[in-house]
């Protein structure tokens, strides 16, 4: 069980992800969290692409999966 306080998000991420970042990934990853968990009104879906899609990911050979879990 996890107690909480008024709102809380849990991010789960695959190795994936951190490896399609290359360099720095985890310092990367954080920047990503940050984000995820600052922007309320945006859609998780496009931050996580929009941050994808500026990382190279010419050698990626592991998938890639986030799931954020949300409270209301």
């Amino acid at each position: 069980m996890i107690s909480y306080g008024d709102h809380m998000k849990i991010i789960l991420y695959t190795d994936g992800l951190s490896e399609s970042m290359g360099d720095n990934g985890e310092d990367k990853l954080d920047l990503l969290v940050e984000q995820l968990s600052s922007r309320e009104s945006a859609e998780p879906s496009a931050i996580v692409r929009d941050f994808i899609s500026g990382q190279n990911s010419d050698n990626q050979k592991d998938d890639i999966c986030l799931v954020m879990i949300a409270e209301k």
